[in-house]
């Protein structure tokens, strides 16, 4: 069954969950084998480059290690396999909303103030990716039947979550990387609301597709809602 038609469903209200944390949260799938014992690290900018980095396949032979090894190298994981790693960004919710099954033990590492800027590129790659993917007729098909993309916020919304669900559908890949990114910023649409819960059906139903034992590896952040890049 396709994803997208997840998006056309309204979702039960959902309550809200505390946040205990307003660090950026990332996720790692698959999950490092080390990491399982060990307490998650907030790192700097460069330690989580490289972790990122290296989940996504990046050739960084070329770049400096990072200081202070011993808190950041359990987090590398060898993954096997050609598939297309993919980098998701979520805003404005709280992690255990919408975490999948495979992710519920906890992120792997936080990211502060000063390290998030390390998520610079794949939010510019996942903005440039938007514009491309929202010409695909199966994206604009999509949103010309979502009662959601009536608004304004409802039709950003609606195009970010329709790149998520054809992305987890596999149809359609970056040409300028070895990775694709999506970017869902929940803040548009009012807590509770009906925009809310339809965004949450879809973006948990992606997550969960993204995230089964022979899926791509993934990097899922989950940044808070007044976070650096929610405006």
């Amino acid at each position: 069954m396709r994803l997208w038609s997840t998006l056309l469903l309204a979702a039960a209200p959902l309550a809200a969950v505390a946040q205990a944390r307003r660090e950026a949260q990332v996720y790692l799938h698959p999950a490092p084998t080390l990491a399982a014992h060990k307490a998650a690290p907030t790192l700097t900018s460069s330690q989580a480059e490289t972790v990122i980095g290296h989940h996504l396949g990046v050739d960084l032979s070329g770049s400096p290690t990072p200081h202070d090894k011993g808190v950041w190298a359990h987090l590398l994981h060898f993954w096997e396999g050609q598939q297309r790693p993919r980098v998701v960004i979520v805003e404005g919710v709280d992690a255990q909303v919408i975490l999948p099954t495979a992710l519920k033990s906890g992120p792997a590492f936080y990211l502060d103030d000063a390290s998030v800027s390390c998520l610079d590129p794949y939010i510019a790659a996942a903005r440039e990716a938007l514009e491309r993917v929202s010409k695909l007729p199966i994206v604009k098909n999509l949103l010309d039947t979502l009662d959601l993309a009536t608004t304004r916020a409802g039709r950003a919304l609606s195009a970010e979550l329709s790149a998520l669900v054809t992305l987890a559908d596999s149809l359609w890949t970056s040409a300028e990387s070895t990775w694709d990114a999506v970017a869902v910023r929940l803040g548009r649409a009012e807590h509770g609301s009906e925009l809310w819960n339809t965004a949450i059906t879809g973006l948990k139903a992606g997550l969960e597709s993204m995230t089964q034992p022979n899926s791509p590896p993934v990097v899922l952040v989950i940044m808070p809602a007044a976070g650096r890049h929610g405006h």
